[in-house]
């Protein structure tokens, strides 16, 4: 069983009781700026959400990307217990998910649906940024 099916499998554990988009939404946010990143955007585009960062802590201290933290459960360094990198969450209870970086786009999760055009415009124009991800939730009710 893969990390994220296990945590679809116990979403009180990774999302609590009461789970709340924004709640992700802001942790991720927050992990742009623990990385380093001194301007980060969140954007709300109808069931899509856009986090838009100046820093891209996706790579390596050799400049290479790595995408571990978007499959497994990743301790923030120095952060508090039992805090990991949130993006193995959000791929885990996303129908989409997408990261753009100096190294082009990259799908992680739902490569089969369509991007809205309104997201795909918001991507097209960060291109100063660094680090973009846009991802559409699964409905959390119907958990």
């Amino acid at each position: 069983m893969s990390v994220t099916d296990r945590i679809r499998a116990a979403p009180n554990i990774y999302l609590g009781k009461n789970p709340r988009y924004e709640a992700l939404v802001s942790r991720l946010a927050d992990d742009a700026l623990f990385f380093g990143a001194s301007d980060v955007q969140v954007k709300r585009l109808g069931t899509w959400w856009v986090v838009i960062s100046d820093k891209d802590w996706l790579c390596d201290e050799g400049g290479s990307i790595i995408f571990d933290e978007f499959y497994q459960l990743i301790p923030i360094p120095g952060g508090e217990y039992f805090r990991d990198r949130v993006l193995v969450i959000i791929n885990s209870f996303s129908s989409s998910l997408i990261t753009k970086g100096r190294d082009g786009i990259k799908c992680i999760c739902g490569c089969d649906t369509a991007i809205p055009h309104d997201v795909e415009m918001l991507l097209d124009n960060c291109s100063n940024l660094y680090r973009a991800f846009a991802f559409s939730l699964i409905d959390f009710d119907a958990m």
